[in-house]
C-alpha cells in the first residue's frame, strides 16, 4: 500500500464538532477544549466539558481517500477536579484524544461530491484512583454536493459521555444526536442566501444538582448576505425554533423566534470583525403560560494581527435557550473573553486568555418556584508552546477556573498546571 503525504484540505469539513450538549439553537459550533479558558467553569450550562479537535496541516492520501490521524495528550495536576463544594480533592488527570478523519471527493464536469467521516474518543484517567475517570465518544459524517456556486450539505453527529463516579457538579452521562441540512445559493452578483434545518436531541441523566431529562430542539433558519464592498458584508437571518423538555414527571414546550442583523468586516488579512445583533422572543406552549419573554441577541468576534507573530482575539455575546437540566426554565448566558498569542522566534509561542461568564435562569411557566442557580464564572490561562517538530507541538500551561453559584453546591474553583502534546501523524 503506497501512502503519499499531502496537505489537502479535503477533510477540513469534519473539523467542526458537536455543540455543547443541549446548547439550544447553536447549530454545530466547534467543541470547547476541556482545558481552554472558561469552558469547565461553565461556558455552557453543561460545563462545555467536551474535547476539541486539534488539527494541523498534513495527512495521507491513498487511491483518492484522504486520511488525517492525530493524537493529543494533556496531563495536569489540579487541586480540585471539578467536584462539588466541600468535596475538594487533588488529582493528576490524563486526557488522551486520538482522532481520525477519512474523506473522499468525486468530481465531474459540472458538479462535485465530498463524503467524510470522523471518529474521536477522549479517555480521561485519574492518576490517584479517585473515581474521576470518564470516556467521551464523537462520530461525525458529512456529505456535500456542489454544482456551480450552489451547494447542499448534510451533516450528522453523535456524541456520548460516560458517567464518572466522582461527585462532579456539571457532568452527567449524556447522548446527543445532531442533524443539519443546509442549502447555499447565489442570488445576484452581490447577494447570496442560505437555508438550514437542524434537529438536536440530547438525553441527560440526573446529576447531583438534580435534573435529568430529554431536551429536543428543532430549528429552521434563513439568511441573506449582501456584499457592499470587498471588505464589508452585511445581511440578516431569521430563525424559528421549537423546544421540548421531557422527563417521566413533566413535558414543557417552547417556541422561539429570532431576527438578527449580521456584519462582517475584514482588512488586508490583519483584521476580521464579525458582529450579530438582534432580538429573540420565547413563548411557552404549556397550560400555565406567562407572557412571551424577549431577550437581546448579541455576538462579537474580533481577530486582529497587528504584526507578524502577534494575534489578538476578543469575543463576547449573549444567548438564551431551554435549560438542559432543569424543567420549566430558560437559561440566558452572557460572556466575554480576550486572548493573545505571541510568537517567540519561529518555534515558540506565548498564549494568554481571560474570560468571564454569567448565567441566569428564568421561569417561563407560572407559577414555578426556582432554586436560585444563577452563576458567575472566571478563568485565567497562560501557556508556553514549543513546536518541537513539523508534526509535534509541546506546551506547558497554568489555568485557574472559578464558578460561583447562588446555589452553593454548584460552586467550585480549581488551579491546574500541566503539559500538552499534539501530534499530527
Amino acid at each position: 500500500m503506497n501512502l503519499v503525504r499531502t496537505s489537502s484540505a479535503a477533510g477540513a469539513i469534519v473539523l467542526s464538532c458537536l455543540p455543547a450538549l443541549g446548547a439550544g439553537f447553536n447549530v454545530i459550533p466547534p467543541l470547547p477544549d476541556p482545558k481552554s479558558g472558561l469552558k469547565e467553569a461553565g461556558e455552557s450550562e453543561a460545563g462545555g466539558f467536551w474535547p476539541e479537535f486539534w488539527h494541523g496541516t498534513g495527512g495521507y492520501t491513498w487511491k483518492g481517500f484522504d486520511l488525517n490521524p492525530t493524537l493529543n495528550y494533556k496531563g495536569f495536576y489540579t487541586d480540585s477536579p471539578l467536584v462539588r463544594s466541600g468535596k475538594r480533592s487533588d488529582d493528576f488527570m490524563h486526557y488522551l484524544t486520538p482522532r481520525v478523519s477519512i474523506s473522499r471527493g468525486f468530481e465531474a464536469e459540472s458538479h462535485s461530491t465530498l463524503i467524510s467521516v470522523a471518529y474521536q474518543p477522549t479517555f480521561v484517567v485519574s492518576s490517584f484512583g479517585k473515581g474521576n475517570d470518564s470516556t467521551y465518544q464523537l462520530v461525525r459524517g458529512d456529505v456535500v454536493y456542489q454544482w456551480g456556486e450552489k451547494s447542499v450539505a448534510l451533516t450528522h453527529q453523535y456524541g456520548s459521555s460516560s458517567e464518572s463516579s466522582s461527585q462532579t457538579s456539571f457532568l452527567s452521562p449524556q447522548e446527543n444526536n445532531n442533524t443539519k441540512l443546509e442549502f447555499k445559493t447565489p442570488v445576484s452578483g452581490k447577494v447570496s442566501a442560505d437555508f438550514s434545518l437542524n434537529q438536536n436531541l440530547t438525553t441527560s441523566s440526573p446529576t447531583i444538582s438534580g435534573g435529568g431529562q430529554d431536551l429536543s430542539n428543532w430549528t429552521a433558519e434563513a439568511r441573506a448576505l449582501y456584499q457592499f464592498q470587498p471588505k464589508l458584508i452585511t445581511g440578516f437571518k431569521v430563525l424559528g425554533g421549537y423546544s421540548e423538555q421531557v422527563s417521566p414527571a413533566y413535558r414543557y414546550r417552547y417556541l422561539t423566534e429570532q431576527f438578527v442583523s449580521t456584519w462582517n468586516y475584514s482588512l488586508s488579512g490583519k483584521l476580521n470583525l464579525s458582529l450579530e445583533a438582534g432580538g429573540q422572543l420565547v413563548q411557552s406552549q404549556n397550560q400555565r403560560t406567562r407572557d412571551p419573554e424577549a431577550t437581546p441577541v448579541v455576538s462579537l468576534q474580533l481577530v486582529y494581527e497587528p504584526r507578524y507573530g502577534t494575534l489578538l482575539t476578543l469575543g463576547g455575546g449573549n444567548s438564551a435557550s431551554a435549560s438542559q437540566f432543569y424543567a420549566a426554565r430558560y437559561l440566558t448566558e452572557s460572556s466575554i473573553d480576550f486572548g493573545v498569542r505571541q510568537r517567540v522566534y519561529e518555534s515558540f509561542a506565548l498564549v494568554g486568555r481571560v474570560a468571564y461568564l454569567k448565567g441566569s435562569y428564568q421561569a417561563l411557566d407560572a407559577p414555578v418556584t426556582l432554586i436560585n442557580r444563577d452563576y458567575t464564572g472566571y478563568s485565567y490561562t497562560a501557556e508556553f508552546q514549543w513546536k518541537a517538530f513539523a508534526r509535534a507541538t509541546v506546551g506547558i500551561f497554568y489555568q485557574y477556573l472559578s464558578r460561583v453559584s447562588e446555589n452553593t453546591p454548584d460552586s467550585f474553583s480549581s488551579n491546574q498546571i500541566g503539559m500538552s502534546l499534539a501530534l499530527n501523524l
